[in-house]
């Protein structure tokens, strides 16, 4: 019998090609279409910064402030493979999910630049639970499709090649391709910090 414990995180699921942090957010999303009152989803999409935007820090402010909605609402939060975050949360009261147009103003401060506006999208669970199971599903789905190559990735480069690439560095112009800066060089001294 199998005793190991699996978090959302759990890098070796994701390393077998299960989507683990995709599934219990489409079980959560389902659980809530039955028992979704007074229950909220927030959804923030940082897949919109595509790879050339998006950064690790991005990620862990993202993670930091759903964390902490978290844990003030009783909820979870959902490290998406796409890079998106998703926060399920309760205890609102007896009229609905928790008020969180602090928690949306806050997010579109600080991802509305980089991510579009809005950076998250919300949806109360007792009206909206399906809105939630569909993006769950399409999330999945993007999960379980296998990176594939249309070719082979090319040969390390060997010797000759990299002096083929060195020869062409030393003969080509570079003026156009760099800019010179100043620079100021701090070293510790007998006295002190000299600049030189």
């Amino acid at each position: 019998m199998d005793h190991s414990i699996s978090f959302p995180n759990d890098h070796r699921a994701a390393l077998q090609g299960r989507p683990y942090a995709e599934q219990r957010l489409l079980d959560t999303a389902r659980r809530a279409l039955r028992h979704g009152r007074g229950r909220a989803a927030v959804v923030l999409h940082l897949s919109r910064l595509g790879p050339l935007l998006g950064r690790p820090y991005h990620h862990r402010i993202g993670r930091a402030v759903l964390g902490d909605a978290a844990r003030r609402h009783g909820g979870e939060v959902f490290a998406l493979r796409g890079g998106d975050l998703a926060l399920i949360c309760g205890e609102g009261d007896a009229n609905g999910p928790p008020d969180l147009a602090e928690l949306t103003c806050h997010l579109d401060r600080l991802f509305g630049e980089v991510a579009g506006s809005p950076p998250a999208s919300v949806w109360p669970l007792g009206t909206e639970a399906g809105q939630l199971i569909a993006y769950a599903n399409d999330r999945l789905a993007e999960a379980e499709i296998p990176a594939t190559r249309d070719e082979p990735p090319p040969p390390p480069a060997g010797p000759a090649a990299l002096a083929a690439i060195a020869s062409q560095i030393a003969e080509g112009d570079l003026a156009g391709k760099l800019r010179r800066q100043r620079a100021v060089r701090f070293a510790a001294s007998g006295s002190g910090w000299a600049m030189r």
